[in-house]
């Protein structure tokens, strides 16, 4: 009998282990309604800043850090100018944390000049650290890209 107990832990153990995190589904479902307003062209800019917390950063390669609301809504208000910008942001992968979902993610879409057919597609990846706000909702922290888009790639 104390054997079958051991194996049957020893088992549970295992499996537990090797499973994979339980992430809220209140968690997927704020972070892809978060997403899917950074895809909305539409929105506006102060739109889009509801989204980040105060001391937010976005970090792409090859630029200077954009941190806070102020280097944000500059960098936003840039982001699609002159441009037919189609973007779809994906979850590959989201954790959740007491305070912090963590979402490694990608973007696939494609743009070029308004009003051109000359588009070229495109897909980055990147890490989106989202904090828990003291309402209980989901803020958006840091934005890393560790890929960034190549036109004729």
């Amino acid at each position: 009998m104390k054997r079958i107990v051991w194996t049957l832990a020893l088992v549970a153990g295992a499996l537990s282990a090797c499973s994979a995190p339980v992430v809220p589904e209140a968690d997927r479902e704020a972070a892809l309604a978060i997403l899917s307003d950074l895809d909305d062209r539409t929105l506006s800019v102060e739109a889009q800043l509801a989204n980040y917390a105060d001391d937010a950063v976005i970090l792409v390669p090859g630029e200077r850090e954009h941190r806070g609301t102020e280097a944000l809504r500059a960098h936003l208000s840039t982001v699609g100018v002159g441009v037919d910008l189609r973007t779809t942001h994906e979850i590959v992968e989201l954790e959740s944390f007491d305070d912090l979902v963590v979402v490694q993610g990608r973007v696939v879409g494609s743009a070029g000049p308004e009003g051109s057919d000359d588009v070229f597609r495109f897909e980055t990846k990147n890490l989106i650290l989202l904090e828990r706000t003291d309402a209980g909702g989901l803020t958006i922290s840091k934005v890393i890209y560790n890929m960034a888009p190549t036109p004729g790639e």
